[in-house]
């Protein structure tokens, strides 16, 4: 049997033109970074980088060809599903609020690069049904409480700036 080989190949497909990227992702694996909002802007992916399954999230940034990894420090117990602006100033990260550690609810927290300020953009509360009344309480100090007959808890997971960046 005789097999045929070419060393022909076709032409490389024509370079597209460059596109301006933002992506955030998650990746599992074993005070603010200064970005500038034009550098966020054009081609810096966001993403989670998680050690272990019980560690907490480490936010990270890295240039659109994959050079330029860097954890972006933040005074934040697990900065999950980062989401930046279409201008890349600012980026929404979801996260336990360091304030109320017994709080199993989550807040939104945005982080504004050309200032390097954290804020938090939402007031979430864990909500409890205690003998008919509503507590609005850090759920974790109930417990064990078995009087607990409804709770409500949020974990904002996807967040988004209105278009013009202002809300």
């Amino acid at each position: 049997m005789h097999r045929h080989t070419s060393t022909h190949r076709p032409p490389p497909p024509p370079a597209r033109p460059s596109r301006r990227i933002l992506a955030l992702g998650l990746l599992v694996h074993s005070a603010v970074l200064a970005v500038s909002p034009l550098e966020a802007a054009n081609g810096t992916l966001f993403y989670n980088r998680i050690p272990t399954a019980n560690s907490p999230a480490f936010l990270r940034r890295i240039d659109g060809d994959g050079t330029a990894d860097q954890a972006i420090p933040i005074n934040l117990p697990s900065a999950l599903n980062p989401t930046p602006s279409r201008d890349g100033r600012r980026l929404l990260v979801t996260s336990p609020d360091p304030a109320r550690p017994f709080q199993m609810s989550q807040n939104v927290f945005v982080i504004d690069f050309a200032t390097g300020s954290l804020g938090r953009a939402t007031t979430y509360q864990d909500e409890s049904v205690v003998d008919g009344v509503l507590f609005r309480s850090d759920l974790a100090q109930l417990l064990g409480d078995n009087r607990i007959s409804s709770y409500k808890l949020h974990n904002p997971i996807h967040k988004a700036f209105s278009p013009e960046g202002g809300r």
